[in-house]
């Protein structure tokens, strides 16, 4: 699965952060990168603050393994 790929500080900056009903929702892979993922409505919708977003490097997320 493709997402954006982002820097600590920019994970930092976004995380937990709301833009209109929607809400910044970041994840780490399994390599500790930080990583976000936006439908294309999501992407339309963005604030223009936030368009920087759709300038960052899209990545491979590879997910974390979990065990129980």
């Amino acid at each position: 699965m493709m997402g954006y790929k982002l820097t600590t500080e920019q994970y930092n900056s976004v995380n937990g952060v709301h833009f209109g009903k929607q809400l910044f929702n970041c994840v780490a892979d399994i390599n500790g990168d930080w990583f976000l993922f936006l439908s294309k409505q999501e992407e339309s919708n963005l604030p223009e603050q936030f368009n920087y977003i759709l300038d960052l490097p899209k990545a491979e997320y590879t997910p974390t393994v979990t065990t129980l």
